[in-house]
């Protein structure tokens, strides 16, 4: 009797993760495009206020002259090693910058 329980409540537990697990890889992700222009890893920063504190690419970057960028920091191993091969970083923070052109942008 003690047998049958332990399988009916396996079987139970079971189903229930099976019900728990179905909508996370059943479903595709949705398409929602950001309306930042930017891809979902990267945040929005204005180039100005990049430009004040010592950084320079983000003016080359911004191609659509709208003052705004997309920035990813680098992995702090990769910041580390990249500042050391060029003798030193002057900013605080190294980043992986785009123009915030995404095509949901755009329209």
């Amino acid at each position: 009797m003690k047998v049958h329980k332990f399988l009916a409540g396996v079987a139970v537990a079971a189903s229930a993760s099976l019900f728990l697990a179905t909508p996370v890889f059943g479903a595709p992700p949705p398409d929602s495009p950001p309306s930042t222009g930017c891809p979902a890893s990267f945040m929005v920063l204005q180039v100005d206020a990049l430009l004040q504190a010592g950084y320079r690419a983000p003016a080359f970057v911004d191609e659509n002259g709208d003052n705004l960028i997309c920035a990813r920091p680098l992995p702090l191993r990769i910041q580390e090693k990249f500042c050391a091969e060029i003798g030193g970083c002057q900013v605080p923070v190294v980043y992986n910058f785009l123009d915030n052109d995404l095509p949901a942008r755009r329209g």
